[in-house]
Parts: C-alpha cells; sequence; structure tokens
C-alpha cells in the first residue's frame, strides 16, 4: 500500500470521525441532563458511592417535579 493511499485511508477516517463527534455532541446536547445517567457516571455506574457530603447539593437540585426527591 503507497504512502499515498494510506494517507487518503487516514484522512477519510478523521473525516468520518469528526461528522460522528459533531453528531454525538448535537445528539447530546438536545437531551436534558438526566440525574440518574449523571449519578451513573459520578460513580462508576454503581462501583462507588458518592461523598455523603454531595446529598444536599443532590436534594436541592433534584429534577421530579412531584415534590418528592430522590432518596438517597
Amino acid at each position: 500500500m503507497s504512502d499515498v493511499l494510506r494517507h487518503e485511508d487516514c484522512k477519510t477516517l478523521l473525516e468520518i470521525m469528526d461528522v460522528i463527534e459533531k453528531t454525538l455532541i448535537t445528539k447530546l446536547q438536545k437531551e436534558t441532563p438526566d440525574t440518574l445517567k449523571i449519578l451513573a457516571v459520578l460513580t462508576g455506574f454503581g462501583n462507588s458511592e458518592l461523598p455523603r457530603t454531595l446529598d444536599p447539593l443532590l436534594e436541592a437540585y433534584s429534577p421530579c417535579s412531584d415534590g418528592v426527591s430522590y432518596q438517597l
């Protein structure tokens, strides 16, 4: 395989990756943050717990519309 073809392949791959990245960013920007998704990421999907000092913040920013905050 010539260097020119490798360069073109790499260039094409980078262009595809750029389009995918922009698409994912646009999709994520359209979604509203979900507290459970954020907590899942922060806790390593349940592998650890958040520090208890964050409890007041989590309760204050609970998005529940029924007035019942998430049980921590």
